[in-house]
C-alpha cells in the first residue's frame, strides 16, 4: 500500500513540475491580429566565440513564420549578417537577419539579433532528439555558435514539443 501511495505521489509531482516548466517557458496573448505565442528567454551553456547567449521566440498565429531574437555577449566587435539553426541533420537560415542594437559593455559588446524562420522548419528542428546549435556568421566570415548541453536539450525538447503540438496543426 505504501508503494502505491508513493508511486501516485511521485507521478503527480512529475506532472506538476512539467506543467510549471511549460508555464515558465511559454505564454500566449489574444490580440486583434491573432494569438501571439511568446517563448520566454532561455540561456544556453556551450559557446564557441561567444561569452553569453540567450534567445526568445514569438509566433503570431496568422503568420507562417516565427521570430527568434537572441542576445549575445562578445569580446570582439563583430557585425552579423547571417543567423542559422542546426541540429546535426538539418540546418535552416533565418530571413531578414538584423542587429537590433549593439552596446559596449565592460568586457566587450552585447548584440541583440532578430531573424524570421518558417514555422514548419522550426517545428522539425525542435521535435528532433538532436540538440540545437545556433550559428551566427559575421561579416568577417567568422562563425560563432551556442548549443544546448544534452541534459538541457532533453528537458527543452520535451517542453517545446508539447507547446508546438498545441499551437500548430503539424503532425508529430
Amino acid at each position: 500500500m505504501t508503494r502505491i501511495a508513493l508511486f501516485i505521489l511521485f507521478t503527480m509531482m512529475s506532472f506538476t513540475c512539467e506543467a510549471k516548466s511549460v508555464n515558465e517557458r511559454y505564454s500566449s496573448f489574444l490580440t486583434q491580429n491573432g494569438i501571439i505565442h511568446f517563448f520566454r528567454p532561455t540561456k544556453l551553456d556551450r559557446f564557441n566565440g561567444i561569452d553569453n547567449f540567450n534567445y526568445d521566440m514569438t509566433y503570431l498565429s496568422k503568420k507562417d513564420s516565427i521570430t527568434i531574437n537572441c542576445s549575445i555577449d562578445l569580446k570582439d566587435n563583430h557585425l552579423v549578417h547571417l543567423f542559422k539553426i542546426q541540429n546535426g541533420i538539418q540546418e535552416i537560415t533565418g530571413d531578414d537577419t538584423y542587429m537590433m542594437f549593439r552596446d559596449v559593455t565592460k568586457k566587450g559588446y552585447r548584440i541583440r539579433l532578430s531573424s524570421r524562420f518558417p514555422i514548419r522548419e522550426i517545428v522539425e528542428l525542435f521535435v528532433s532528439n538532436q540538440p540545437l546549435t545556433f550559428c551566427i556568421e559575421t561579416t568577417q566570415n567568422i562563425t560563432l555558435s551556442a548549443t544546448y548541453t544534452p541534459s538541457h536539450w532533453k528537458k527543452e525538447n520535451k517542453i517545446m514539443t508539447r507547446i508546438l503540438q498545441s499551437i500548430t496543426t503539424y503532425n508529430f
